[in-house]
């Protein structure tokens, strides 16, 4: 996520586990990254709290199973 960079965005669409979401929140929080979208979740159905009052995320429920 330091790679990304503040104007960066990182999209996880594949498996939550694959990003930290307690890193992830901290990266967005300080401003250290420019945003993210995700429809994975490392502890479906529970999603960080945090997550839902940032204004640089975008949050979707996983449509894999219908594409």
């Amino acid at each position: 996520m330091k790679a990304l960079g503040k104007k960066r965005v990182i999209i996880n669409v594949g498996r939550g586990a694959f990003v930290d979401e307690q890193e992830l929140v901290q990266f967005l929080t300080r401003g250290e990254l420019g945003g993210a979208g995700l429809d994975v979740f490392e502890n479906e159905p529970d999603v960080p709290k945090e997550l839902f009052d940032l204004d640089n995320v975008v949050l979707s429920p996983h449509c894999a199973f219908i594409t």
